[in-house]
């Protein structure tokens, strides 16, 4: 029998080097906590959760919050320090959600995601009809380090069936590994309704 985690890269990672893998911050992303100053958000979806820092900000400032990670050993580490949020561990392609949310989050979940488009279709039928999607990804600037890269043009293919992009913005993020910035694209996009063309 195979279990969710043999062969999983992310739980590999994560039992070698537990919080000090290079993408686990200690503090919440401060691209996160900027949106959550000027959105009302109640129900959350963490995608790619890992040790929950995000997913811990998102409940302490109200929400109702779910996050899921292919990681034992990350949801582990978060249910450690976390009790109000409902940590699942699963593959998000996978997992049967009951629930709508209003707002989407990843921090660099969809960029290694293999099946993009399933990926993006999934994460609409999750929202709610004026739900938003913050997706932070890897941006292509010449550097080498950091997560998997791309070009906006790319990024943007990724979107255009499923999704209206509100807003894509270059910014960047510290690595935990080295205190490196890394770049991303910042897009917040909301989904497109079937009568619009």
């Amino acid at each position: 029998m195979t279990t969710l985690n043999s062969n999983n890269r992310w739980e590999e990672a994560w039992a070698e080097k537990g919080p000090r893998v290079p993408w686990a911050l200690s503090a919440p992303e401060p691209i996160l906590m900027e949106y959550t100053r000027k959105a009302t958000i109640h129900r959350v979806l963490d995608l790619g959760c890992g040790h929950g820092i995000d997913a811990r900000y998102l409940s302490m400032i109200g929400a109702q919050v779910d996050a899921i990670d292919i990681s034992s050993t990350a949801i582990s580490l978060a249910k450690e320090y976390d009790k109000h949020t409902n940590y699942i561990l699963n593959d998000f392609q996978t997992h049967a959600f009951s629930d709508k949310y209003d707002f989407i989050y990843d921090r660099g979940y969809l960029g290694p995601c293999h099946d993009k488009a399933s990926c993006v279709s999934k994460v609409k039928s999750l929202l709610s009809d004026d739900g938003k999607w913050l997706s932070l990804i890897g941006r292509e600037d010449g550097d080498n380090s950091g997560p998997a890269r791309y070009i906006l043009s790319e990024v943007i293919k990724w979107f255009e069936g499923d999704f209206n992009i509100l807003e894509i913005t270059a910014s960047s993020t510290l690595n935990n590994e080295n205190s490196k910035k890394i770049s991303l694209w910042k897009i917040l996009a909301e989904k497109k309704y079937e009568h619009q063309y």
